[in-house]
């Protein structure tokens, strides 16, 4: 494990104690956190656009940001199916009122397709149900929360492809991490990738939810 990394834990962990013990409102933290997020975002455009003019083969880039989106995708809807599968297999849906074992699995992959959007996954979810809403909240939320958390502590070479891991979120709150951990061209794919995402989840999360 790297000093950065180890760094990024401790730093992480002293947040949630201070957070914890201390009983800080977050909703105080909230517009500095948000004006700091956009400052770490101008500092990483100014490195990106370096990036962007060496920039050589165009198609290239267009081909892994390709692969790269559609692993997201895949990876994401396989791993619905599979917690879906699993919540099946463990008795849990009689007891939470799902009697339909595809409507299951298919609330399962609307879970995971929120790629880290958790407060809008959260929100479409909750019309289906109050657990859902939760579920969807907490999954995403997670899921943004362990790529801070892990990302950092991927070998070298799966720092592009591990970009997946951020969703839609790396477009915005991951990103600071994917930069400093992987450098100018992670960022850029990781910035384009998220905004990609982002913009496919609110089409492709309300249709896979539907009760149809």
């Amino acid at each position: 494990m790297s000093k950065q990394a180890i760094t990024l834990i401790v730093v992480f962990s002293l947040g949630f104690a201070v957070g914890r013990y201390l009983n800080i409102d977050p909703s105080v933290l909230k517009v500095w956190l948000e004006y700091l997020l956009y400052l770490l975002l101008f500092f990483i455009g100014i490195s990106i656009s370096d990036e962007v003019l060496k920039l050589r083969n165009v198609s290239e880039f267009l081909g892994e940001l390709l692969k790269l989106v559609s692993s997201t995708l895949l990876g994401s809807a396989l791993g619905g199916t599979l917690a879906g599968a699993i919540i099946l297999l463990s008795g849990y849906p009689a007891e939470l009122g799902f009697s339909d074992p595809a409507l299951v699995v298919r609330y399962g992959i609307a879970v995971s397709i929120g790629m880290g959007w958790y407060t809008f996954t959260g929100a479409i979810l909750s019309m289906r149900g109050a657990f859902l809403g939760f579920l969807g909240f907490t999954s995403n939320l997670s899921r943004e929360l362990i790529t801070f958390l892990l990302y950092p502590l991927l070998p070298r070479k799966l720092r592009i492809s591990g970009i997946s891991m951020g969703g839609a979120t790396t477009m915005d709150t991951t990103l600071p991490v994917i930069h400093r951990f992987g450098g100018p061209k992670a960022s850029l794919l990781s910035f384009v990738h998220g905004l990609i995402l982002t913009l496919l989840v609110p089409i492709i999360l309300p249709l896979i939810a539907s009760p149809g």
